[in-house]
């Protein structure tokens, strides 16, 4: 059995790419176990789209070639995952933090731009790049907000503390997570009531504000 440690030190030598078919390679047969035992198709809602959702996680590793400082992190790779069927649809690995909006481009290039689903993230990356390119690619898109980026947000808070009215949309979800009992509240606004023009000229596609 290959170790931990063996893993960290390989996927650290590695370049862009190599990590991908090593994983492919050693581990698909492993990735059809945990599918088998993960996916819970009695939760997957008829008539809803496919959501695509993409996120960033570090390797650690005590090693990299070519490095006299051990604390670097090994590599950072990105997920593409299919959060409605549960199943990793791409991977991308990098060398440097927050290139998670760069992978996905990457990612969506190598296999393809499903333009039937929704693409979701992180605060981390609503960026102009990867928007952009969803754009050109007539694709849809809910990314969160973060007080990082100042004006957009901003606006949004503004909004939220002194409008009064009824939202264009909302729904109330109940459910029970990790034992507890849960309600959430989702409303969504029209962009051009929450969101200055000189945003909406900068992302021309935003629809709504939730």
């Amino acid at each position: 059995m290959i170790s931990e440690e063996t893993v960290r030190t390989v996927l650290c030598m590695c370049g862009d790419g190599i990590a991908e078919k090593l994983f492919n390679t050693f581990f698909k047969k492993v990735a059809e176990q945990f599918r088998t035992m993960f996916l819970n198709k009695e939760s997957v809602r008829d008539g809803y789209r496919t959501t695509l959702g993409w996120d960033g996680q570090e390797f650690a590793a005590s090693y990299r070639k070519g490095e006299a400082d051990r604390k670097l992190k090994g590599a950072l790779g990105t997920t593409l995952f299919d959060c409605t069927n549960r199943t990793v649809k791409g991977f991308a690995v990098s060398q440097s933090k927050n290139h998670e909006s760069e992978d996905l481009i990457t990612i969506l290039k190598r296999i393809g731009v499903d333009r039937t689903a929704v693409y979701v993230a992180d605060a981390i990356s609503f960026k102009a790049k990867v928007i952009h390119f969803l754009d050109r690619c007539g694709c849809d898109w809910l990314l969160s907000l973060k007080a990082s980026n100042k004006i957009m947000y901003r606006q949004v808070k503004e909004f939220d503390e002194t409008f009064t009215g009824e939202a264009a949309f909302r729904k109330t979800i109940s459910e029970t997570a990790s034992g507890r009992d849960e309600e959430r509240t989702y409303e969504a606004f029209p962009a051009d009531k929450v969101l200055e023009a000189e945003i909406l000229k900068k992302y021309p596609r935003i629809r709504s504000a939730v």
